[in-house]
């Protein structure tokens, strides 16, 4: 359930709180922890809403950035020991699958020592978990930002959405924000280095910017405005990772340009 204004939160001015003032109340959780951070950067800021989303979104991404470069050095590292640690995974499913637990447990012994050897650690690769109670968050705070209204989403955007509360005219954002996930899937995800079969990669590469459109595309611009900025700045992200020297002043792992056995 939306709030519905009355004339006398319509003139709240736009204070640090006024969210809140318009009925806006999450608890505790990602979508007030959003709530805190877009309200503060656009009151601080003074930017007009459009920008305070962008800034949000921007600021979000450099500070999770160290996360996936850790990230992207595993992912560099496990590729260079797939050849031999693809075997074993498949030993230890069998096993497992068998219930043979002596079996399994050498598999799973070897597994580490390899991992280990390489100076990987795993957990990194789950770090893009850490996204999904972020675009809860951002999701459902603009959503309900764009349908109670807060007035100043009805003018708060630019060019040709000037209006965020409604959906793009001209779907320009929900197809910048496909194509931007297409083309990230297609660099190789968040950490440009893909570890996925050719088949399942080219079902991603078509079937997810498809539903994301199909999803999208009669979403309020606040909403479909995150999503592209947030792909944009994927890519970017995804070309920094990928680029050689910034790996190496890093000391994050070289990339193999090899696809993945």
């Amino acid at each position: 359930d939306f709030t519905t204004l009355t004339d006398v939160q319509k003139t709240i001015p736009e204070k640090l709180g006024f969210l809140h003032e318009l009925g806006l109340d999450f608890g505790w959780g990602p979508t007030s922890c959003m709530q805190w951070l877009l309200e503060h950067i656009h009151v601080y800021a003074g930017t007009p809403w459009w920008g305070s989303i962008v800034l949000a979104t921007v600021l979000i991404r450099v500070i999770q950035f160290p996360g996936y470069m850790m990230m992207s050095d595993n992912a560099a590292k496990l590729k260079e020991v797939q050849p031999f640690a693809a075997p074993l995974v498949m030993k230890l499913q069998k096993s497992q699958m068998a219930g043979d637990l002596a079996t399994a447990y050498i598999a799973k012994k070897e597994l580490t020592y390899i991992y280990n050897r390489g100076g990987i650690t795993r957990k990194w690769m789950l770090f893009p978990l850490f996204q999904i109670p972020i675009f809860y968050g951002f999701y459902h705070l603009l959503r309900t930002m764009s349908y109670t209204p807060v007035p100043g989403l009805l003018e708060g955007g630019t060019l040709w959405f000037t209006d965020l509360t409604s959906a793009d005219p001209f779907i320009t954002l929900p197809i910048v924000a496909s194509a931007t996930m297409a083309f990230s899937i297609w660099l190789g995800g968040d950490a440009g280095s893909s570890q996925l079969s050719p088949q399942v990669r080219k079902f991603m590469l078509i079937g997810f910017p498809l539903i994301s459109f199909l999803v999208m595309f009669s979403w309020p611009a606040a909403l479909t405005l995150y999503f592209a900025t947030n792909g944009v700045l994927g890519i970017v992200q995804n070309l920094l990772l990928r680029n050689a020297t910034l790996r190496e002043i890093s000391g994050l792992y070289p990339m193999s340009t090899e696809p993945a056995p």
